[in-house]
């Protein structure tokens, strides 16, 4: 696919991504606006799916599959990845009450958290760290991902009442708060600043700062909600 077709469909994604957006600011219109969001998605996955040729990276080989050809195919696990939480989706349409939005709210939100850290976390295994910008930028989206997950999933067992977490005081939750915030600021420089051939020969700064700033973040989501009310 040539470079022109693939912006033409980023811009189509694009367009269907802000009107539903503006859509999604009415209640009147919020479903349009929801379904209008999903094309968007789909538009720029499938995208992103061309133009990166994300399909070489799986074994065409079947005898890797246990000798089943359809395994082979990376299609299908993404088409079986679609269904799976497509039927997930419709389930939870039908089965929460209008009373119940806030805390599935609130747990649709920590999965995307959860989805963006497995995204951050398997580009690091699978690629070169490349410049320092990138290496930023993948830091940070670990920890973004890593305190929206367990943050919100705080936020759901509050909003539910299933986990009301009575009696837990964070002595200083401020200053533990800021702390945290700054080692995992300092584990993100660490993976990004520091190379195995890096003249102070730290070889093990990278891995140790993408682990350590997964940690971080993910104890600090929980830091910060938990003192926060039901409300």
């Amino acid at each position: 696919m040539n470079d022109t077709l693939i912006k033409i469909l980023y811009m189509i994604s694009c367009i269907f991504f802000i009107r539903g957006i503006k859509l999604l600011g009415k209640t009147a219109t919020a479903r349009k606006g929801n379904f209008y969001s999903a094309i968007g998605m789909l538009v720029a996955v499938v995208t992103v799916l061309i133009q990166k040729d994300v399909m070489s990276a799986f074994s065409t080989d079947a005898a890797t599959w246990g000798g089943n050809p359809l395994l082979s195919n990376g299609y299908c696990w993404i088409v079986a990845a679609v269904l799976i939480g497509t039927v997930i989706g419709a389930i939870w349409s039908k089965k929460v009450q209008m009373t119940g939005m806030p805390e599935l709210v609130a747990l649709f939100n920590g999965f995307g958290g959860l989805s963006s850290l497995l995204v951050a976390l398997t580009q690091y295994i699978a690629a070169p760290k490349g410049d320092y910008f990138t290496a930023v930028s993948l830091g940070l989206t670990i920890a973004i991902g890593a305190v929206a997950f367990t943050g919100s999933l705080v936020a759901w067992g509050k909003l539910s009442g299933k986990m009301t977490f009575k009696g837990w005081v964070i002595p200083a939750k401020n200053a533990v708060n800021g702390v945290l915030c700054v080692l995992g600021l300092v584990s993100i420089i660490a993976y990004s600043f520091f190379t195995a051939d890096n003249p102070l020969g730290f070889a093990e700064i990278e891995k140790c700062g993408v682990i350590a700033c997964t940690a971080i973040f993910l104890l600090l989501g929980f830091t910060m909600v938990i003192p926060i009310g039901g409300g």
